[in-house]
């Protein structure tokens, strides 16, 4: 039956920052990336429904989340895409579209994203993090137009990392067996999809390589669009 630790354990294990629990009986787990307040902030009170486990504790309400903060040692912090501690000239790509569309723009939850050239059968995005970090994963996140309504995103992806842009190595899947592809559901949010790496390298370099990118509207001239947030650590 929900308690507050269950929820907190199972949040924990998984690597998440945040738990937050609903209804009595929800357990939701979040990373440090996602946006707890775009919704507005609720008073205590609609936060007052009691745990079964333990009913003098509360988790949360009818529609309404009670968020915590896990004081956990998660290596998922956001590199610095999002916020600019990574400088323009440190992102680089395969092809940018045009001027509106460079590579610099492809950071997580930037009004505008990067997007290829057309004819590039073989985009990539790159980023410079500028020292050697633990990368453990990757935000990623589509783009829809103001003007046309048209959504744009990455659906599967594969990634490589390297002290050196010249020693990238492509990540391969639990199993050793070949190279990992992620499979991502589209969002144009502000949170993003989280996709994990399933070995933590250390690396400078880190460079994401869509191989199915969808468009909403016509399917000629596909372009492959996406703004993403690099998570990791410093080393110890």
């Amino acid at each position: 039956m929900m308690t507050l630790e269950l929820c907190f354990k199972h949040c924990g294990s998984s690597g998440h920052a945040y738990a937050g629990l609903q209804a009595s009986r929800q357990c939701w787990c979040g990373y440090v990336t996602d946006n707890y307040s775009r919704h507005g902030t609720a008073s205590e009170n609609e936060c007052s429904s009691p745990c079964p486990g333990n009913d003098q504790q509360k988790c949360g309400g009818h529609w309404r989340n009670a968020v915590y903060g896990l004081n956990c040692t998660c290596c998922v912090r956001p590199l610095g895409m999002e916020n600019y501690e990574i400088a323009d000239d440190k992102i680089t790509a395969s092809s940018y579209h045009n001027e509106d569309r460079l590579p610099q723009y492809g950071r997580l939850n930037h009004d505008e994203t990067w997007t290829s050239k057309p004819d590039d059968n073989a985009s990539w995005i790159q980023v410079n993090l500028g020292q050697e970090m633990i990368v453990t994963g990757v935000v990623t996140q589509g783009y829809q137009s103001v003007e046309s309504g048209k959504r744009y995103c990455v659906k599967e992806f594969r990634a490589k990392t390297g002290l050196t842009e010249t020693s990238l190595s492509p990540l391969q899947d639990n199993a050793g067996t070949g190279e990992k592809t992620f499979i991502i559901e589209c969002t144009y949010t502000t949170s993003g999809v989280m996709s994990e790496f399933p070995s933590r390298p250390r690396a400078q370099f880190v460079r994401i390589e869509p191989i199915n990118c969808y468009q909403s509207i016509g399917n000629t001239n596909m372009l492959c669009v996406l703004r993403f947030e690099v998570l990791g650590c410093f080393p110890p």
